[in-house]
């Protein structure tokens, strides 16, 4: 009986000290429990915060992508008109050209016929210069005769 009674408190003390080492064992597990679901709480909120950094970032991408896709059909648009606009330019020169070679001809073949009716004009006044003066020495001739 005493042997049991020994026994028995030699387990319960076994016991006691098995309980405690599971109990400070537990309060540890319970501590990083306690950690790691306030570790896990904050990933889960950066996860969170990363998540939405992403969407903002693709939102930010489509934009440019369709801001740059928008740019090149401009730029496109423009080159054409562009190429468009040096055409006609082009075209505009060589009628330019034409006008002015035409221009210079008409010019030409006018101050030839200015010089032409200058020389007719000088022409006719020496007619008339000489047939005033035969006019006029007619006149002093037919005042003398009818005297």
């Amino acid at each position: 009986a005493i042997r049991q009674l020994t026994d028995a408190n030699t387990a319960k003390s076994r016991l006691a000290e098995e309980n405690l080492t599971f109990s400070r064992r537990l309060e540890t597990l319970e501590f990083e429990l306690g950690t790691l679901q306030t570790t896990h709480r904050r990933a889960q909120g950066d996860l969170e915060e990363a998540r939405l950094h992403l969407e903002t970032e693709m939102a930010t991408n489509r934009t440019l992508q369709s801001t740059v896709k928008s740019f090149q059909m401009d730029l496109e648009s423009t080159k054409l008109q562009l190429e468009d606009e040096l055409e006609a330019k082009a075209e505009l020169q060589k009628v330019l050209i034409k006008i002015q070679e035409e221009t210079r001809h008409l010019r030409d073949r006018l101050e030839k016929e200015i010089e032409g009716k200058n020389e007719e004009i000088f022409i006719i006044i020496q007619i008339l210069i000489s047939f005033s003066k035969n006019n006029l020495q007619l006149k002093w001739l037919q005042s003398f005769l009818i005297v």
